[in-house]
């Protein structure tokens, strides 16, 4: 090799190598920062889902008469969804465990169902 090629081969490193290096920590860095971003926001949801359920049955309590005609529904929906956080499946099962639905109606039984169902899949999860 001569000093002309292995001067060729020095800025072509210099001209290819360190940008490209350069470029490949600049896209790993926001790679990382998008990954803690997502992280955080599905914490997020994950506490609006419990924080939902929560605010519901206190409201049940207060009143004499809930219209379990649009809870219900609503109610099966979010804690179905909560098997979409399998991260936080020790905390859920705790927290689904002290749930208790009274009433005989088809929405009571749906729920609670649901309630058993979701328990089983998470506990599922727990043990893989």
């Amino acid at each position: 090799m001569s000093l002309f090629e292995g001067l060729l081969l020095f800025l072509a490193f210099l001209g290819i190598g360190i940008p490209a290096w350069i470029l490949a920590m600049a896209v790993y860095r926001v790679a990382a920062s998008a990954s803690d971003d997502y992280r955080s926001q599905h914490y997020l949801a994950y506490f609006r889902l419990i924080e939902y359920i929560r605010n519901h049955f206190d409201a049940g309590k207060d009143r004499s008469n809930t219209n379990n005609n649009i809870f219900g529904p609503l109610f099966v929906a979010t804690v179905r969804e909560l098997k979409e956080y399998p991260k936080f499946a020790d905390i859920t099962l705790l927290y689904l465990e002290e749930i208790k639905v009274t009433g005989s109606n088809k929405f009571d039984r749906v729920m609670e169902t649901e309630l058993r169902d979701t328990e089983k899949y998470l506990l599922g999860m727990i043990d893989e």
